[in-house]
């Protein structure tokens, strides 16, 4: 099990229990941990956090550093993140507004967690400034959103992340923000993305090392050089999987999300500026950042003089179990989408 826990307390950077199966860390607004059994974190998280020492300088808020875990940023990535699209990858930063943010506990109980963040950010594309409000709330779940019972061998643990965005004042007509969560999952596995009938996925940049086959996008985590690649709304299932059957305890997550065909979603890759937005991403890490892999999916956007709010809702299950059922479990659901 990792130490973060006990470096993040000692640093006066708590991190808050969902009963014992979700850590919640109030500082930039992740889940550090799911656990479907005691000692058991299914997620990537740095593994700095394993000491004070190496710790201290990535808690500062001073330089955006990778925690790990799930979390919620604001799109377009073009818009808030690259200051030069002639130079993107040279002038990328994370805006410290975005992540870690400022967020605040509004309620907390023993199932579940309110947080909230006032965003001042410059939209780059667009000159200008933007004030936004990100609310989330974090509720352990009792029972899986599957379609079938689950099976006989299996544990699980879940929660839901509802995250409502509001512009504090009105948008300009080219700033169209948006929700953008991503769930970092480690190396050893690979993510799995159902898609609808002969879709193709959208690439953003790297070279591409997934395969396609029967209508689902499988990446292995890490490769052998960092790529990303997305799926349009009109191609997406709202789910994708990571499978890890080689672990030595076996497991699989699964996130479920909502999509809006035609609802307006603004990230697209910085090559391609023009094209359609995304609603889903899938990150591969080749191990210079850490070796992790992403699941990311996106809201639809705010857009000036017609929708200054929205909520966007999604589900994060873990299972444990034998190899074999858990291959079982995910060819079921996929047969089912």
């Amino acid at each position: 099990m990792e130490n973060y826990d006990k470096t993040l307390t000692e640093l006066g950077r708590p991190p808050l229990w969902l009963r014992d199966k979700v850590c919640v860390l109030p500082f930039s607004g992740r889940v550090m941990g799911l656990y479907p059994a005691e000692g058991l974190n299914v997620f990537w998280t740095n593994p700095a956090l394993n000491s004070v020492a190496e710790s201290r300088p990535l808690l500062s808020g001073q330089t955006w550093t990778n925690l790990g875990g799930d979390r919620t940023w604001i799109s377009p990535e073009i818009e808030l993140f690259i200051k030069n699209m002639s130079h993107p990858m040279e002038t990328y930063q994370v805006p410290a507004a975005v992540d870690p943010g400022n967020y605040q506990i509004v309620r907390s109980c023993e199932n579940e967690v309110e947080l909230e963040t006032a965003i001042t950010a410059d939209f780059f594309r667009s000159d200008c400034k933007v004030r936004l409000k990100l609310q989330k709330r974090i509720t352990v779940l009792d029972k899986p959103d599957i379609p079938f019972n689950l099976p006989p061998g299996l544990a699980g643990a879940g929660y839901k992340v509802e995250c409502g965005l509001s512009a504090v004042e009105p948008l300009p007509d080219s700033v169209r923000p948006a929700v953008w969560n991503l769930l970092q999952v480690p190396g050893g596995g690979e993510i799995i993305v159902p898609i609808k009938e002969q879709a193709l996925p959208v690439e953003f940049f790297g070279q591409p090392q997934y395969h396609l086959q029967n209508n689902n996008i499988r990446a292995a985590v890490p490769a052998a050089s960092g790529y990303k690649f997305g799926v349009r709304p009109e191609d997406c299932t709202g789910m994708m999987f990571y499978r890890n059957l080689a672990a030595p305890q076996p497991f699989i997550i699964l996130r479920r999300f909502e999509v809006k065909p035609g609802g307006g979603y603004s990230d697209v890759p910085y090559t391609a500026p023009e094209q359609p937005g995304s609603v889903q991403q899938v990150y591969v890490d080749d191990g210079t950042y850490g070796g992790f892999g992403e699941m990311e999916h996106h809201s639809p956007a705010l857009i000036s003089g017609n929708r200054s709010s929205l909520t966007d809702i999604c589900t994060t299950w873990t299972f444990i179990g034998t190899a074999v059922k858990l291959y079982d479990f995910v060819k079921n659901f996929i047969e089912l989408k």
